[in-house]
């Protein structure tokens, strides 16, 4: 039985997959935005800051007031009203703005709404019933950069209401290259998160807010498998979605064949981290050496319900999957190929059978 055998390798550990061993890989932890930065809030309160672009209008009743002679009416004003509007001003370094009949007035770290107020503030006694509208004309504090794969990358402002990964990709005119080989890394204040684009469009609470200064970074990277031994089709293959299943991997690389393939003996190999390995194996030496260790995951294909957890064990990028020519010798080569790469040969690897 294959279960009771061993191995010339050391350096990997051999895994019957069951429902159990399933039921564990599907509650191996993904990579998220929401760990790190899903605090479910919108950022603090958009501020003015240095480099910002804003246009002031002021108005005032009375014809004799100090902007009467700009001659603009405030629309359906039952009394004269005048007003002027000031071309569009850059908030200094110093976080200030020039101010007819008030000189420079410091903006930076307030809302608007608190600038036209102190504005109105300062024209009083100088003016009658002054009133004033600040427009931000050129978001640049309160803004993301994204870069990469997107149509229009830049510095995008942000929403006052608040804006999502998605939108921020959105107003940057969206993806060049297909969503489930598409990673996103969202950067703030030296923390960093990788994950699929397809995740946050499927997964709300990984769809987190973007904050002034963070940066967006869209690639491409296409998610690959690599197919070998008795299969219609021996070659690698990137995934056509977001997610492939080992069933779907094979029917990509022709099945297997029917005079040649055993079907007892399938493969895959990938790495995984010591902490998953002792979960399910936790006698495991090679867990307790480091955190990554080489598995072998063994489907039975001559049994029903290989065919069921085929397609439920899903594929990651790297993984090598391996079908046996015939039961004993060729199998034997495969571990060894296996066990001389992953590191000197030595007596001992154990085959695991399942979820304790």
């Amino acid at each position: 039985m294959m279960n009771s055998q061993t191995f010339a390798a050391d350096k990997f550990e051999m895994v019957n997959v069951d429902s159990q061993v399933i039921d564990r890989l599907a509650k191996v932890p993904s990579p998220t935005l929401n760990a790190k930065f899903g605090d479910y809030r919108r950022p603090p309160t958009l501020l003015l800051g240095a480099g910002d672009g804003v246009v002031v209008t002021l108005w005032e009743t009375g014809s004799s007031g100090v902007f009467a002679s700009a001659g603009n009416t405030y629309p359906g004003s039952s009394q004269s009203a005048h007003g002027v509007t000031i071309p569009e001003q850059v908030v200094a370094e110093d976080g200030t703005i020039q101010i007819p009949y008030v000189g420079r007035v410091k903006v930076a770290n307030s809302t608007p709404r608190r600038v036209e107020e102190i504005i109105v503030g300062s024209l009083k006694g100088k003016s009658m019933d002054p009133q004033a509208v600040v427009q931000v004309s050129k978001n640049v504090t309160n803004a993301a950069t994204v870069t990469g794969d997107v149509t229009g990358g830049g510095v995008i402002p942000l929403s006052p209401k608040g804006s999502r990964i998605l939108e921020v990709i959105a107003y940057a005119g969206g993806l060049r290259v297909p969503a489930y080989e598409t990673f996103v890394t969202l950067s703030r204040h030296n923390v960093m998160a990788t994950v699929p684009f397809a995740r946050i469009s499927m997964d709300p609470s990984e769809n987190v807010y973007v904050h002034p200064g963070d940066i967006l970074n869209v690639f491409r990277k296409p998610q690959i498998f690599t197919v070998f031994g008795a299969t219609g089709r021996n070659s690698k293959f990137s995934f056509d979605r977001f997610e492939v299943n080992l069933a779907s991997a094979l029917g990509a690389a022709g099945g297997l064949l029917d005079n040649r393939a055993d079907p007892s003996a399938v493969f895959v190999l990938r790495h995984e981290t010591a902490g998953f390995v002792e979960d399910i194996h936790p006698e495991s030496r090679l867990a307790q050496a480091g955190q990554s260790v080489p598995v072998i995951y063994r489907i039975d294909f001559s049994q029903p319900s290989g065919y069921v957890n085929a397609q439920s064990f899903q594929m990651r990028d790297g993984d090598m999957v391996y079908v046996s020519d015939a039961p004993g010798a060729e199998v034997q080569k495969f571990l060894q190929i296996v066990g001389s790469a992953t590191g000197p040969a030595t007596a001992g690897a154990t085959i695991y059978a399942g979820a304790p």
